[in-house]
């Protein structure tokens, strides 16, 4: 279980940040080059376990040590490109962007930043060109395991000593090979991000660090050839289109492997050569500048860097990621002949939480203050402050109006929902009401605010949908209410959000779908996936309402995903469209309606998309108003919009009051 200096161990991690590297830059042969990450992570799992178990074999395991050892490592180098970064940001971002970045600020000091962009960034779409710290995500998950997995091991040695700790790390291993397997079917976003279904690739390293192994001559040729082939085969071959990490990942996690198992063959001697160990020296600086210096270059730009340049900027990097080994890491890990700097532990621990705390606080300040919206405003030109003044407006919070009387909208249906109904339908006739999930709370606000009925009701709920299966949703207890009393209303409207009814590429499903493409590229049509049995079970739930009371289905509207960092760069007198075949999704997803509800009796489907008859960019924005509140919700101006424009369609005769 002890270890020794392998210079091919070196090799190897250069073997992971290159192709990483070549990746984000764009260069062509480089599609899966982010799998160099699946290459660290085993070799990270190696290094630790043989650390750890060393020091348990040895009597002498200490966590205070072992995390002295990590922060010594980690933190020297990352704070200091956190730093420069926010220097730059705040010289090159408007405020979106800089808010945004500054979320990522905290949680990269946290080591939460994984989770951050499980919710925020898709890491193969466009616009994760522009998040300068996105590449800390992988820091995230090799922290978070760094947490738990020493814990792990100590509790495994007292149950049985080393027999036990191959045995627990091999079925933990295994076990989280087979959740990743099912978790990318399921939730492709979070399984990217996510520590559970990435363990297994540290923890296969770490199996190499506690078996004991010695193949022989020949094997361990073979080993090491067919090692590297596995990971130029994923380099080259693997894509963004490709759902990872899957079995897929056994390519570079198992050809990492077999290159550590390989040792003295002629693969190990080829990546000992002094070049690539050299680049393996200074790897993790690489990977800690290559990814602000390539966002950074690329917002200062006004297109798109040429490979030339995206050469350049990656030699950058690597003289960066020099300069970083010898004046910052190598200070703090060793001193060379001098003592490390802050030799003692209390020391290290203190400087680690002073610098964490003054991240944390300026993730913090850039958050509550929108970006520095105020101290950037004193520099901004007439277009931008025009365009940011717009955003304010916009983000007011306006769900579930009520006006005390008969136009209310409501979460479930209340223990005093039905008295007040009984009461409407006695003063105004039958009413009309709203069923869904947070469109359908738009939908209703909006014809609350344009009065378009004196009795409307609404029942909705965000990320509620007969689909799911949510016991707050309260669909059950509404297809009770009219069923008991079919003369409530004259008509229920019924309308669920598009983006939840489609699949992209990955099982990419909601807004990340969307994030995928960049608000100015094409949407191909063979990328998106019906989703054909989640439409039939809202169809079947629009049907059991039809058996009582006229239905509406309002079929998806357009959503337009257009992040406020890119409205701040074009300013509010751009001409913003939507994405090239944005529109024929929605158009495909009121056919298959249509199709579905053909012979549903009682219920009728209303084409949204050519009702609202959306006209960009005055739809969206003008240099007056703001009329989107985020991706596919809309702000006060919005509603008025949508109000004006679907009244006249499901209301008969709105000027009846």
């Amino acid at each position: 279980m002890s270890q020794k200096y392998r210079a091919d161990i070196d090799g190897l991690r250069a073997v992971a940040v290159l192709p990483v590297i070549a990746f984000h830059a764009g260069f062509p042969g480089f599609s899966g080059g982010f799998v160099g990450v699946d290459v660290f992570f085993v070799i990270s799992g190696y290094l630790i376990t043989g650390i750890l178990a060393g020091d348990l074999a040895a009597g002498r395991y200490s966590i205070a040590r072992f995390y002295e050892r990590r922060a010594r490592r980690i933190l020297p180098a990352l704070f200091v490109m956190m730093a420069v970064s926010a220097v730059v940001a705040h010289l090159l971002m408007m405020p979106p962007a800089f808010k945004d970045f500054s979320a990522s600020v905290f949680s990269v000091a946290l080591f939460l930043s994984n989770m951050l962009f499980i919710s925020e960034v898709d890491y193969f779409a466009p616009s994760a060109d522009a998040v300068p710290l996105l590449h800390t995500w992988s820091l995230a998950v090799e922290e978070q395991f760094y947490i738990l997995f020493p814990l792990i091991l100590w509790g495994l040695w007292r149950l049985g000593r080393a027999r036990s700790l191959a045995w627990g790390v091999a079925a933990i291993t295994l076990a989280s090979l087979v959740f990743s397997e099912w978790a990318w079917r399921h939730y492709p976003a979070e399984s990217f991000y996510f520590l559970p279904s990435r363990a297994w690739e540290l923890g296969a390293g770490a199996l190499c660090a506690l078996i004991p192994a010695r193949p022989g001559r020949a094997l361990r040729e073979g080993l090491g050839l067919a090692g590297l082939a596995a990971i130029v085969v994923a380099v080259v071959t693997l894509d963004r289109s490709v759902p990872f990490p899957s079995l897929w990942a056994l390519l570079p996690v198992g050809g990492s492997v077999a290159l550590i198992l390989s040792e003295g063959s002629l693969a190990a001697r080829l990546l000992s050569w002094r070049p690539i160990v050299a680049i393996g020296l200074v790897s993790y600086s690489a990977y800690l500048w290559h990814n602000p210096v390539f966002v950074f270059a690329r917002a200062a730009g006004d297109h798109e860097p040429g490979t030339l340049m995206m050469l350049g900027l990656s030699g950058l990097s690597l003289v960066l990621a020099w300069l970083s080994w010898r004046f910052v890491e190598q200070p703090f890990r060793t001193g060379g002949a001098r003592k490390a700097l802050l030799p003692r532990r209390w020391q290290v621990f203190a400087a680690s939480l002073a610098g964490i705390a003054v991240f944390v606080l300026f993730g913090l300040w850039g958050w509550t203050t929108e970006g520095r919206a105020a101290l950037w405003l004193r520099h901004a030109s007439e277009t931008e402050r025009r365009t940011y003044a717009l955003f304010a407006p916009a983000r007011e919070l306006i769900r579930h109006l009520d006006d005390g009387d008969c136009r209310f909208n409501e979460r479930v249906v209340g223990p005093d929902t039905p008295a007040r109904l009984a009461r409407c339908r006695a003063e105004y006739g039958p009413g009309l009401a709203i069923v869904g999930d947070s469109h359908a709370i738009n939908l209703a606000d909006a014809l609350i605010m344009a009065e378009a009925a004196p009795f409307l009701y609404g029942m909705t709920q965000g990320n509620c949908r007969p689909d799911t299966p949510r016991d707050e949703c309260g669909f059950d207890r509404f297809a009770t209410l009219v069923e008991e009393t079919p003369d409530l209303f004259s008509e229920v409207v019924f309308e669920v959000a598009g983006q939840r009814l489609i699949e992209g590429p990955g099982g990419r499903r909601t807004e990340s779908l969307f994030r995928y493409y960049a608000p100015d590229a094409a949407i191909p049509e063979d990328d998106i996936t019906l989703l054909t049995d989640v439409i039939a079970a809202n169809e079947a739930y629009a049907a059991q309402l039809a058996e009582h009371v006229p239905v509406v289905w309002l079929s998806p509207r357009i959503e337009l995903h257009i992040p406020d960092s890119w409205i701040m760069e074009r300013g509010c007198d751009y001409a913003f469209a939507l994405r090239p075949g944005q529109h024929a999704i929605f158009e495909r997803l009121t056919t298959v309606i249509e199709t579905m509800t053909a012979d549903v009796p009682n219920l009728r489907v209303v084409d949204q998309p050519a009702a609202l008859d959306l006209t960009m960019p005055e739809d969206f924005l003008t240099c007056e108003r703001l009329l989107w509140r985020d991706g596919d919700h809309l702000g006060r101006a919005g509603l008025e919009w949508l109000g004006g424009r679907l009244t006249p369609v499901l209301v008969a005769d709105p000027g009846q009051q």
